[in-house]
């Protein structure tokens, strides 16, 4: 099993200490005793233009202020784009803001665990 890097933020037990894809991650975090953050706390999801807050577990809010000790990059969620068995969505690190997108689960980003 891969070590675990430290993490300063609280609402996180680990971050893999290299990039994995999806299936990978979910594994990781799943040795650890937690799980890939949810987006609005459901394992499939799809975008939806309503302009209702959108929630990442450890993350806060898409457009939200990137939480603090948490390396800027991209991450992996756990949930999954709804209708599209090949894909997952991620968030990432912009102008000092949380950005969600879609991606091949085939890609490689890097993982923080929630419990």
């Amino acid at each position: 099993m891969q070590d675990a890097l430290p993490v300063s933020n609280s609402r996180f037990i680990a971050l893999a200490p290299n990039i994995m894809n999806w299936a990978d991650a979910r594994a990781f975090c799943a040795r650890l005793g937690g799980r890939l953050p949810l987006i609005n706390g459901s394992e499939t999801w799809t975008w939806d233009a309503g302009g209702a807050s959108v929630s990442i577990d450890g993350f806060g809010t898409d457009g939200g202020l990137w939480p603090a000790g948490v390396p800027a990059d991209i991450y992996w969620t756990g949930t999954e784009v709804r209708g599209r068995p090949d894909a997952a969505w991620f968030v990432s690190y912009s102008n000092d803001r949380v950005y969600i997108f879609r991606a091949r689960r085939t890609y490689s980003f890097r993982v923080l665990c929630v419990p």
